[in-house]
């Protein structure tokens, strides 16, 4: 994946003045939402830090699209790949800010941070959905805070057992402005410092980041077959002289459980045909949440689904049908309610045969829809059962 450099705002007249130190940072973003955002801290970011640090540091912030590799195991290789970054682009310090939702013992992760290596990675998806920009500038700005302030790499760092907070009196708050998250040492690696979510406030923003990272209306495109058969079936019920009849005796609770149903229908022959539902663990994860991340994306990509379903037909039907031949058929005086009951059953009778038809669609192209590229990729290696990384050993995140 090529790089685009970004350059910063406070970056643009010129380079060192005397007297002055300079910090460069870099940004390595994913494509999609992490570069977008990525590219938009990059440009405010460097007068964030002039205002939180006195002393005399010109800051310079780079950012670049780019994906860094997934180790066999489905976890971010950080370590080496943030070294020979920083030393070829020149940078201080280098920062990972990725759509890949990471779990460390069955737990969310949202930042990890090595202050020896100058490296830290920061997960979009639990920085959850809503003011997620300002808080990945601001996570940045604390983890390179954080970084200034732990002991240096051969100086054993405590770590609090009973709040889970690093010592010299840089916690949780310190390093990210997230709530429901904490701060933790790692036994297995001695320099690297993670911030988990924790508790079901984090645990359900992280699960609405990973929902939001796999873009659930991409996944129309996947399903062809289903959508032409949805469409098919709807507007034969549209037509059709008896679904009139039968729209109009239905109350609205059995008209709104068919629709219910409908989608339903289609969500489950989506999620079990395609190999969508994770049995077990993968990369260190929770297999429940992975599958509520999977039956929220494809539930609202079907949700979605209905409801152009239903406005495509609703147009055709007005259009076609007029209003004194409908109150013939009913042998009573139709308005526009009896026409949108009309359409209504027929949008659930279309997604019901988009249900079946979905059975024809190429399951990678299914997969490949529902995740982003990020994930996708995960799976992909997690089917593999490989062990090893692209180097041949087992890369740490």
């Amino acid at each position: 994946m090529p790089s685009h450099p970004v350059p910063a705002s406070s970056d643009r007249d010129a380079g060192r003045h005397g007297g002055v130190d300079e910090r460069r940072v870099g940004l390595i973003a994913d494509p999609g939402v992490p570069w977008t955002l990525a590219q938009e801290v990059a440009e405010t970011l460097p007068d964030r830090l002039a205002e939180r640090h006195e002393d005399e540091v010109r800051w310079s912030v780079e950012a670049r699209r780019q994906v860094l590799p997934v180790s066999a195991d489905g976890h971010l290789v950080l370590d080496g790949e943030a070294a020979r970054l920083a030393e070829e682009n020149d940078w201080d310090t280098v920062v990972a800010v990725v759509d890949l939702p990471r779990f460390d013992e069955g737990r969310g992760v949202l930042a990890d941070v090595l202050p020896g290596r100058r490296a830290a990675s920061v997960c979009v998806p639990a920085l959850g959905v809503l003011r997620t920009r300002s808080r990945l500038e601001e996570t940045v700005v604390r983890v390179l805070e954080y970084m200034d302030a732990v002991p240096a790499p051969d100086v054993e760092m405590e770590v609090s057992e009973s709040d889970g907070e690093a010592s010299e009196g840089v916690g949780r708050e310190h390093i990210t402005p997230v709530p429901d998250t904490e701060l933790h040492g790692s036994g297995r690696h001695p320099d690297l410092s993670t911030v988990f979510v924790k508790g079901p406030g984090g645990t359900l923003r992280l699960l609405l980041g990973m929902v939001a990272a796999n873009r659930p209306l991409r996944l129309a495109r996947g399903m062809k077959w289903a959508v032409a058969s949805a469409g098919a079936a709807g507007a034969y019920g549209v037509f059709f002289g008896s679904i009139w009849s039968l729209s109009n005796q239905m109350s609205t609770p059995r008209l709104t459980g068919v629709s219910a149903l409908a989608v339903i229908m289609l969500v489950l022959w989506l999620t079990t045909t395609n190999g969508l539902w994770v049995r077990g663990g993968r990369h260190g994860g929770r297999p429940a949440l992975d599958n509520l991340s999977t039956l929220a994306t494809v539930g609202l990509a079907c949700s979605a689904l209905y409801a152009a379903l239903f406005a495509v037909l609703a147009v055709v039907a007005t259009v076609i049908i007029p209003m004194p031949y409908l109150s013939a058929q009913l042998n009573e005086d139709a308005g526009w309610a009896d026409m949108m009951r009309l359409v209504w059953l027929s949008t659930s009778m279309g997604t019901m045969a988009g249900a079946v038809g979905a059975g024809f669609d190429d399951a990678e192209r299914i997969r490949t829809a529902t995740y982003s590229r990020r994930e996708l990729e995960r799976r992909r290696l997690a089917d593999d059962g490989g062990d090893d990384g692209p180097d041949g050993s087992t890369p740490r995140e």
